[in-house]
């Protein structure tokens, strides 16, 4: 049936596809649902929407439920899925991120039988978000790492969920082969990296400019945003008014947990401030928000939807997190963008000490340490450990923007955010010696292995990226390993 397709987008009336060629296809049809076995726990379509922070968590899930329609493409009179043919049905498919626990991964039966992909112990709603293919990566992951220590140890995956000790050894050797756990953080007492002090030779402050381009508020909208102050005086949005009158523009300001929390009730009462937008005007408005704010914590704005106005588009960085949603739902939908706004005072949300925080990814914080754009390279962070440590591996996790959409990555694309020239090195008598040297990095994870080396400070200096004028890192683990 795919081949006959394709034979009739080449070949028959014109779809442009005269340069286009089949790259790839999987060779066996994959089905999207089947049989599901039966575990200790159950995973329901309440657990979802709720994002139940279930204890024994080891994967995460965040694709809507999507249940497609029966018959398929048979059912010419209906859309292939519900979501497709009705957006206004997001407030009961669309989801945020969630966890998946180690006990949907074994049999409740057959003791030694572990599974993962579209066969875990998930209802007929919840399979319709767990079942896709990253989602299946990361339960794969989990249930080979379990099955490992299943064998290290000598006993069953039941077993190993109910021991606190082993069940935390699974997330902790999750956590540090780079998956996600919602809400777990890095408690490996073995990383030196987590009690160092980290300093740089820069950090960049918050900039949301317009990039050029804009969205209307013909829906409502809002960005999630990282503040380090303690206070903010002024809000600025980028606005366009095509409105041939002033207009009044009411925002809603608020503190957020986590970039995924765009749909949890907010027991603060938002503060509500209102600025006049000119006719025609474009450029920035100002917002008097007077403010006392948490420090170190994501913060969110709400617009209103008033058409004729748009909100100016930006470049999205890590932490930050646009919403949409028409007056009439109630769920926010998460969008791939970012949109113009400055800050008096200015935050600072990219310092050094992000990279030893205990997370990987932006979540309740952007977790990620960015260099001053204006300063140029080469830029460099340091872990001062305090004393003489002894270590042979290191851990690095880059930017490979995370914002960005799997289906919309080119084939063989490099990320610009992506360190590219780097270096490690010790302090070695007063002087800074290096130990590795790496040219043309693209990937997001390097371990680094070396005979074992005694210092009190670790650098690893950046020369360059694959075309970001910021040197980023997420994350470094400092180890002696046998």
């Amino acid at each position: 049936h795919l081949l006959g397709v394709w034979d009739h987008i080449k070949n028959y009336g014109n779809h442009g596809a005269e340069n286009l060629a089949l790259e790839w296809i999987g060779f066996i049809p994959g089905k999207r649902e089947s049989r599901c076995l039966m575990g200790d726990y159950i995973l329901t379509e309440h657990d979802v929407k709720s994002q139940k922070p279930l204890p024994d968590r080891v994967a995460y899930g965040g694709w809507f439920i999507d249940v497609h329609t029966m018959g398929g493409i048979l059912a010419k009179d209906r859309p292939p899925e519900h979501l497709t043919g009705n957006p206004d049905l997001s407030d009961e498919l669309v989801v945020e991120p969630y966890s998946i626990p180690f006990r949907c991964l074994y049999s409740r039966n057959i003791e030694n039988l572990l599974m993962a992909g579209r066969n875990i112990s998930v209802t007929h709603e919840a399979l319709g978000t767990t079942r896709v293919m990253m989602t299946c990566a990361n339960l794969g992951q989990a249930a080979g790492t379990a099955a490992a220590l299943c064998k290290r140890y000598g006993i069953m995956p039941r077993e190993l969920y109910r021991s606190k000790r082993y069940l935390s050894e699974l997330q902790q050797t999750l956590l540090k082969d780079d998956l996600f756990i919602p809400d777990l953080s890095n408690q490996d007492a073995q990383d030196l990296a987590r009690t160092a002090k980290v300093t740089a030779t820069s950090h960049a402050r918050l900039e949301l400019e317009p990039s050029g381009d804009e969205q209307p508020l013909n829906v409502e909208r809002c960005l999630v945003f990282p503040v380090s102050e303690d206070r903010i005086d002024r809000v600025y949005l980028w606005l366009h008014s095509y409105i041939n009158a002033s207009t009044e523009l009411t925002i809603e300001f608020m503190p957020v947990p986590s970039i995924w929390s765009l749909n949890k009730r907010n027991r603060e009462e938002p503060i509500r401030v209102t600025a006049t937008v000119s006719a025609l005007y474009k450029g920035w408005v100002e917002f008097d928000l007077n403010a006392k704010v948490e420090p170190s914590r994501l913060y969110r704005i709400n617009v209103p939807m008033i058409r004729g106005l748009c909100w100016g588009q930006a470049k999205p960085l890590p932490g930050i997190v646009a919403g949409w949603k028409r007056t009439y739902w109630k769920r926010w939908r998460h969008e791939h963008t970012a949109y113009a706004l400055r800050l008096d005072p200015p935050s600072y949300p990219f310092r050094p000490g992000n990279v030893a925080n205990g997370y990987a990814r932006p979540y309740r914080w952007t977790n990620i340490w960015i260099s001053d754009p204006k300063k140029g390279f080469p830029q460099s962070i340091t872990l001062d450990f305090g004393r003489e440590v002894t270590f042979n591996t290191v851990y690095l996790s880059f930017d490979t923007n995370l914002n960005m959409e799997t289906t919309r990555i080119p084939p063989s694309y490099v990320f610009p955010e992506c360190i590219k020239d780097y270096s490690i090195k010790i302090l070695d008598n007063g002087s800074f010696k290096t130990i590795i040297e790496v040219r043309d990095n693209y990937k997001r994870r390097r371990i680094h292995k070396f005979k074992s080396v005694t210092t009190q400070r670790l650098c690893v200096e950046v020369y360059s990226t694959n075309g970001d004028p910021s040197a980023r890192i997420y994350e470094i683990r400092v180890y002696n390993e046998i």
